[in-house]
């Protein structure tokens, strides 16, 4: 009888196991406003709850929570802060919601750090960033648009090009003046043998061949084309090295605007320069945050200096990563922030830019309360949404689409000078590129001679029988030139 009781006891606390199991764990979250790892829907008042928000804390939270068996809501803390160590010893932000039990779940981008990790556990880190700052591009690069330099429009191409197209302009006018001496079917010839009035066509000498090539290079039409074959050919070629050259001239100096704004020397390019930056110039972090404790305690001098340059202005730090935003918006403030967020800023405000490199390697996890049995089940999603691409994916659907800003980041190593600038990408177009233009108008040349030797031997072979039936003459006693029209 005892036993069979014992076994109906153990029955009970079998099904009542299998029950809590089976019912998924409803955790309460507490999190920030800071795109794009939560924003409110554009219709946020047609929802309640955590239907009412979007971004990549809220993907990831529903992939893990899938995976571990829970399910969530989710409120904003309170005085917007993520979580810092009082003087009295509580805990503010987000981090003192939890420690005080109202919150189970801290869903929002908090770093992990020793002090943090003493109050709360963490789940395994799902983004690796580091800290950077973001400054108004005018305080970076001066005023706003293109350099001040009069020779911009000669950047697409070395000086080795410039002075190639400038000689091989002369070669090709000098080539077709030459012809007009020596081929009897152009200008000069035909004037001579008073095939054409000299008033009425002139000769198309090297200045008229000059006039020629400069309206073919700047695409312009021309009243007097050449007569000869010989002629014509040289002009076919240059004609198709002008196109070309014009082509990669264009498609260059797109690309060389598109990296106008780095084209001069910036005044900020590592943190070394902000913290030497006058004393008008503001610098600062959200305050109450990681970064702002990160300062404080580092042994760096440079960190110590920052820091101690930060506590004696009573505004160098901002109530929110949007409330930065502006100040950096208007100027002569710089904000020192996770690279995360500042990337996501930067590639969508383009009065903006990010600054130097990474400052130090930080790790963002989801806080919960110390000895939470749902750390364990979290951190086991994580690890498998990481293992599986999902993080990378979630991260290129938040902060590669819609990006609409070029050159949001200025790096010491990058904008040194001009050459490491276009270090990459192909500019300014040198002499090894311009070579297939240059070998298709030398084939052009030696057709042109060759042709040029042909018309020679045409006119003296059938030029003296002049006058006989063979070979009618025109109106003013010339020879007739299969391409030539009549005077």
């Amino acid at each position: 009888m005892m036993f069979a009781r014992m076994e109906g006891t153990a029955f009970v606390l079998l099904l009542t196991a299998v029950a809590v199991y089976a019912v998924p764990v409803k955790l309460k979250a507490v999190s920030i406003l800071q795109p794009p790892f939560l924003m409110e829907k554009d219709d946020a008042a047609k929802f309640s709850g955590k239907d009412k928000y979007e971004g990549f804390v809220i993907d990831l939270l529903d992939e893990a929570c899938a995976t571990a068996d829970c399910t969530y809501d989710i409120q904003l803390v309170a005085d917007g802060k993520y979580g810092q160590k009082l003087d009295g010893g509580k805990w503010s932000g987000m981090v003192g919601e939890v420690l005080d039990g109202k919150a189970d779940l801290i869903a929002a981008p908090l770093t992990l750090n020793t002090e943090r990790e003493a109050v709360i556990s963490f789940t395994k880190p799902w983004m690796t960033h580091g800290l950077t700052f973001m400054m108004n591009r005018e305080d970076v690069f001066g005023e706003a648009g293109l350099p001040y330099n009069l020779a911009y429009f000669l950047s697409p191409f070395s000086v080795g090009v410039w002075l190639l197209i400038l000689l091989v302009f002369f070669v090709v006018s000098m080539i077709i003046a030459l012809f007009n001496m020596f081929d009897p079917y152009e200008y000069g010839k035909k004037v001579d043998r008073g095939s054409l009035k000299q008033g009425q066509y002139g000769t198309f000498d090297l200045r008229e061949a000059l006039l020629f090539c400069f309206a073919a290079l700047t695409f312009q039409g021309v009243y007097k084309p050449p007569l000869s074959i010989a002629s014509r050919v040289m002009a076919v070629f240059w004609w198709f090295f002008c196109v070309v050259t014009v082509a990669t001239y264009i498609a260059a100096m797109v690309q060389t605007t598109a990296l106008a704004g780095s084209l001069q020397s910036p005044k900020f390019a590592e943190f070394r320069d902000l913290v030497a930056a006058p004393e008008d110039f503001k610098f600062g972090p959200m305050g109450g945050g990681s970064t702002e404790a990160f300062f404080k305690k580092s042994r760096i001098p440079e960190f110590r200096k920052a820091s101690e340059r930060m506590s004696k202005s009573n505004d160098s730090t901002s109530e929110s990563t949007s409330a930065a935003v502006k100040r950096v918006q208007a100027g002569k403030y710089a904000f020192i922030g996770e690279f995360a967020m500042i990337d996501y800023v930067v590639s969508r405000k383009c009065d903006t830019v990010m600054v130097g490199s990474l400052l130090t390697s930080l790790s963002y996890a989801f806080g919960l309360a110390k000895a939470s049995p749902n750390t364990a089940k979290l951190s086991a999603a994580i690890q498998e949404l990481g293992e599986a691409g999902n993080l990378n994916a979630l991260h290129d659907k938040w902060w590669h689409t819609n990006q609409h800003c070029r050159n949001s980041k200025v790096d010491a190593d990058e904008v040194t000078g001009r050459d490491s600038m276009y270090e990459g990408t192909g500019l300014p177009i040198t002499l090894n590129e311009f070579g297939g233009p240059l070998i298709v108008l030398l084939i052009g040349v030696l057709c042109a001679v060759i042709a040029l030797v042909a018309e020679i031997v045409y006119y003296k072979l059938k030029g003296k029988k002049e006058g006989s039936n063979k070979r009618p003459l025109n109106e003013t006693g010339g020879s007739t030139h299969p391409l030539e029209e009549k005077a």
